[in-house]
């Protein structure tokens, strides 16, 4: 995926050097506190506003009463307030908003904080702006026309008196349309300023898409427990109030910024009035967080925590969160709980930022903007954040729009964009602002259709653009948003065997050179990694190697393929950054026998391809040398399937995907050469892992457990001849306390794939055996990337802390004794799954209580709906795959 983890280093050098100056400002020393902004200089940027007399304490974990006691005594605090409960239950450490008494000053009292031990850190509570420019030049026009759409469809039509711009430099959202409308079971929320909820384009649900809370209706009684009383359509925390919508006839602009981000969004599609939305169904969470002075960072935290909880608490799809807001001021406060969101697989959409007082846009790379320039990778295994840049109608980079070649992803169109306003109003706003929801509303839409969530999510949304000229070296992609290519299915293109795309992971191994690792950012969710041993590089391909691995596939006869890898090379460094290829049946262009499996000849891809071009993360390269410079193609003597086998050349590289290309990429690359986020959909025989055939005419699925490939942490492949392929996948007992919930993020798990139809329930059952036949070694989580509920709503999701469980004893003292076959249920038969999208699932499973033994396990949408495969106890039940 597209990752800005290697500017984290620059950037924080960058803050640094910059703390000094804000803290100089504040009267601070720089280890008192960092955060980043520029002072008045090149970018025109001043030292960022904060509330007075408000600073955010956060508390080591662990840290007691006595010891916040003691702090507010230190800073002479008259008011307290807990911001984050979701932090505290996950043993994080307390986050409080202190209000200071006039007595110190608020500089003084920081520093004198942030030397108390039971501290971790201390931040001003900085404001945050909305990214909207000026309503657009010209004449305005409030005509709600879908026509004065152009973003959505653009035809060179004149907007609001200005003249037309080009054709197609829009999202291409009618063409969208023909393959998805959206869903009422995806979730947005809209952090921003409230949403006039009764615009006769919007409507609260079940009429309309904003969000009606069927958890706290309203009483006066917070009924869900989430601390908030009667939130029916989510919650104001300017005012601390269930009033998501302040304005007036009096006063129309109130609420405005916050009404238009949503009316891109999810404005009612083909209802005869108004304009129309990206989504035709969707529903809307309003999160007013910013007033008539912005808003501040205790209550970003406040809103993102809200949303956690509602996800984690009543498994709603809650998949993004539209921030059209921002400020220089670094906040270690709202990080955190944006890593929260992130792990909970919420992603966050942020405007890049409208530039400074000089009205030109700004460089994200040299001046952070916060939140946009925020990167999870660290804290939750991949880049939640999508940063927005704007575009124009002729897809230029509009000369107000922030970029940044590391920092920004993508562009969208952000001028003269037409949307809701407060009191049945319709308006032109400009500004990233507009972009960001444009992002949004397409990931609610390719939630819907392809039910891609968190990292596979991301991922999607900044490769489906369109590579335009403004935005090369401007942003991460090059590219501007495209929701028919984000929501069009993976096929491959007609005309035999011209694209072949492998995932390293599924590649059958020999010797210990080689392995899997698990891997968010990966195609299939992992890698394949010869780890840096600090060998010497093998200057000749082995005719007869003791490791490597092979894939197969099915090529045709005297084609001409470009073989294209994907890899990442440890430490970002050029020494470990190549490896051989070779072919059972590969010839040259003239028919010679070449680069042949059993011979010393092979062909070499180096990820660097140049001297001096340097790494980063992931990145695409031929067997070429030199920019630019294409290696010989590919042919075979023989139609029909083909092995490919990969050796080291130089340790230290990971790959995840292998094309044969003999037409879509044949002269240009599937993605980047660095920082790439490409992730194509695997083809022939290798969409299937080795040992997981596809399901029978019945549609049961039949996996077994040792033949996984991505196992991690705790659990290890035993022999066992009494298993299902000789072996079991086993978590050894080391006495843990059992885990009471499933891990978003979990170090221990194993994975595998299956092809399964949506629509139909699947019975989940699995083998195993608990270590010493131990009522408390005997149960674990269960956990799927597409899987939602008889009525469409997802659930049991990997990356979130919903799961299925699984315990071989299914009532207190029935006993467990060796082998024995159980469900989801406990003392009665669990609820099947069901799928969003017919295809290739993943099924993951964690850790619930260690000392468990799995040889199968099985999805059975008919023969085992009702009925076990085997007994409970003491089976030797072994299914065929």
């Amino acid at each position: 995926m597209h990752t800005r983890t290697s500017l984290r280093s620059r950037s924080r050098a960058l803050q640094l050097r910059l703390a000094a100056r804000i803290a100089a400002a504040f009267g601070l020393g720089c280890a008192a506190w960092l955060a980043v902004s520029a002072t008045a200089g090149a970018q025109g940027r001043a030292v960022p506003a904060s509330v007075s007399g408000e600073i955010l304490v956060k508390y080591r974990p662990g840290s007691i009463a006595g010891d916040m006691r003691r702090v507010h005594a230190r800073a002479n605090v008259v008011k307290v307030e807990r911001l984050s409960r979701t932090a505290r239950a996950r043993a994080e450490g307390e986050l409080e908003l202190l209000r200071l008494s006039q007595g110190p000053a608020v500089q003084a009292a920081m520093r004198a904080l942030q030397a108390d031990p039971s501290v971790e850190y201390v931040e001003p509570n900085w404001i945050y702006t909305h990214a909207a420019t000026v309503p657009c030049a010209g004449a305005c026009t409030s005509d709600p026309r879908f026509s004065d759409q152009w973003s959505l469809n653009n035809t060179a039509q004149a907007i609001a008196g200005l003249p037309g711009g080009t054709i197609d430099a829009d999202i291409d959202a009618p063409e969208a349309w023909t393959r998805a409308l959206g869903s009422a079971a995806v979730f947005i929320a809209v952090i921003d300023e409230g949403i006039d909820w009764l615009h006769e384009d919007l409507g609260a649900q079940p009429q309309g898409p904003i969000w009606t809370n069927p958890f706290d209706p309203i009483d006066g009684l917070d009924n869900d427990g989430n601390g908030y009383v009667d939130d029916v359509h989510g919650w104001d925390f300017v005012s601390n109030d269930n009033s998501v919508y302040d304005g007036s006839p009096a006063d129309p602009g109130l609420d405005a910024h916050g009404t238009h981000v949503a009316g891109t969004i999810a404005a009612k599609v083909d209802n005869g009035v108004g304009v129309a939305g990206i989504n035709w169904a969707v529903t809307v969470i309003p999160m007013k967080f910013l007033g008539p002075s912005g808003g501040t960072t205790a209550n970003a935290v406040r809103a993102l925590d809200y949303l956690v909880d509602l996800k984690v608490r009543h498994n709603l799809n809650i998949i993004a969160a539209n921030s059209s807001w921002g400020s220089s001021g670094y906040s270690q406060a709202l990080f955190d709980a944006i890593v929260r969101a992130a792990k909970a697989d919420i992603l966050l959409v942020a405007s890049a930022g409208n530039g400074g007082a000089d009205a030109a846009g700004d460089d994200n790379d040299l001046i952070p903007q916060y939140p946009s320039s925020h990167d999870t990778t660290a804290g939750a295994g991949y880049d939640a954040v999508i940063a927005v840049a704007a575009t124009g109608r002729s897809d230029d980079l509009l000369a107000w729009s922030n970029f940044g070649a590391a920092t920004v992803d993508l562009g969208a169109p952000g001028s003269s964009i037409l949307s809701t306003t407060p009191q049945n109003g319709y308006g032109f706003l400009s500004g990233t602002s507009m972009a960001a929801p444009h992002v949004t509303g397409a990931l609610a839409l390719v939630n819907a259709a392809r039910a891609l969530s968190g990292a596979a999510l991301r991922n999607r949304i900044v490769s489906a653009t369109d590579r335009v000229a403004s935005l090369q070296g401007k942003t991460l992609t090059g590219g501007r948003l495209n929701l028919r290519a984000a929501v069009e299915p993976d096929s491959p293109p007609a005309g035999g065997q011209n694209e072949i795309v492998l995932y390293a992971s599924r590649a059958v191994m020999s010797g210990s050179a080689w392995s899997n690792v698990a891997d968010a950012s990966a195609a299939g969710g992992a890698h394949l990694r010869n780890p840096d041993t600090g060998a010497a590089k093998i200057t000749t391909a082995l005719s007869a190697p003791a490791s490597y691995a092979e894939l197969t596939f099915e090529a045709d006869a005297g084609k001409a393929y470009r073989i294209w890898i994907r890899g990442r090379a440890e430490r970002d460094s050029w020494a470990n950054d190549s490896v051989y290829v070779q072919f059972n049946d590969s010839v040259t262009d003239t028919g010679a026998a070449a680069w042949r499996i059993g011979t010393a000849d092979a062909v070499w891809v180096s990820m660097e391809h140049c001297t001096g071009c340097g790494l980063s993360a992931w990145g695409w390269q031929d067997n070429g040398y030199g920019a630019g410079v294409l290696g010989p193609a590919i042919s075979f003597a023989s139609a029909g399937t083909h092995t490919l086998r990969v050796q080291v050349r130089e340790d230290g590289l990971a790959i995840d995907q292998i094309v044969l290309s003999a037409a879509t990429y044949l002269t240009s690359a599937p993605g980047a050469v660095k920082n790439d986020t490409t992730i194509l959909a695997a083809t022939g025989p290798a969409a299937v892992p080795p040992g997981e055939p596809p399901p029978s005419a019945s549609g049961e699925v039949v996996l077994y457990a040792a033949q996984s490939p991505v196992v991690a942490g705790n659990w290890s492949v035993v022999a066992d001849t009494s298993a299902a392929s000789g072996a079991r996948l086993q978590n050894a007992n080391r006495s843990a306390a059992k885990i009471t919930h499933a891990l978003s993020a979990p170090a221990d798990y194993f994975e595998l794939t299956f092809q399964a139809e949506a629509g139909r329930p699947y019975h989940v059952w699995l083998r195993g055996k608990a270590e010493s036949n131990a009522w408390a070694n005997d149960s674990v989580f269960v956990q799927f990337d597409g899987a939602v509920t008889s009525t469409g709503i997802a659930a049991y999701r990997i990356g979130s802390a919903d799961a299925l469980w699984v315990s071989l004893e299914d009532c207190t003292g029935c006993g467990v004794s060796g082998w024995g076959w159980q469900d989801n249920g406990y003392r009665a038969f669990g609820a099947p799954i069901h799928f969003a999208a017919s295809g290739t699932q993943r099924i993951r499973i964690q850790i619930r209580e260690d000392g468990l033994g799995i040889d199968q396990v099985v999805l059975s949408p008919d023969k085992y709906r009702s009925i076990a495969p085997g007994a409970l106890k003491d089976d030797t039940t072994i299914l065929a795959r």
